[in-house]
């Protein structure tokens, strides 16, 4: 008659496989990307400060 709800094919937990190495390469450029937006800000950064610098100096 009624079936309880772990029973039913809606609630059936299913398992897929995921491409590690295509994933590992997205996960490997995104890393590099954000270390040379840090290396910008970093440059940026120490431009700034070093006019700074001479502008006081001045």
């Amino acid at each position: 008659m009624n079936k309880h709800l772990r029973e039913r094919a809606s609630y059936v937990r299913t398992f897929e496989m995921v491409e590690t190495t295509s994933l590992r390469q997205r996960v490997e450029d995104a890393i590099e990307g954000l270390a040379d937006i840090l290396q910008a800000i970093d440059a940026t950064a120490g431009a700034e400060a070093s006019e700074a610098r001479e502008v006081r100096s001045c």
